[in-house]
């Protein structure tokens, strides 16, 4: 995939973050998330969200990482990865393989790439770098070729 002459800004250091966690609370019609790693706090942010839109969150299994798993555990419930099924409202959780290594968040209307993970520290103490694009056709290039693909 190739998206040239997009209209996108760019943020970097903490402030990278900041933006980050910033459009995912204050998001108002839907979250679809990629990021290979999870931590708690998020996802509350993302349990919360997911009573009034959908929340839906493509991450590896990651088994090594304490933290990822706990996050997972939160956002499954008590009955696995079954929960967002049998639920209509809830955070509904993919897991891809652990190849996978992209940050990619479609917020809105708006499509975000870049090195923060949806964890404590991407999004609040690493140097991170990410792209806010709110060009429509950026927007959905993104969202349809990560449908084609995950």
């Amino acid at each position: 995939m190739e998206l040239e002459g997009a209209n996108c800004d760019l943020y970097a250091g903490k402030k990278a973050g900041k933006v980050l966690e910033n459009l995912l609370r204050g998001a108002e019609n839907s979250i679809r998330a990629y990021s290979p790693f999870l931590s708690p706090m998020v996802a509350d942010i993302l349990k919360r969200k997911a009573k009034h839109m959908p929340v839906e969150i493509f991450t590896t299994k990651a088994t090594r990482n304490n933290t990822h798993r706990k996050a997972l555990r939160k956002l499954r419930g008590p009955f696995g990865f079954l929960k967002p099924f049998f639920l209509r409202k809830g955070v509904r959780v993919k897991i891809l393989p652990n190849t996978f290594h992209a940050k990619v968040f479609l917020i809105d209307d708006v499509v975000v790439l870049g090195s923060a993970n949806l964890t404590y520290s991407g999004l609040r103490k690493n140097f991170e770098m990410v792209t806010v694009c709110r060009d429509w056709d950026t927007v959905t290039d993104v969202t349809q070729y990560l449908s084609d693909n995950f």
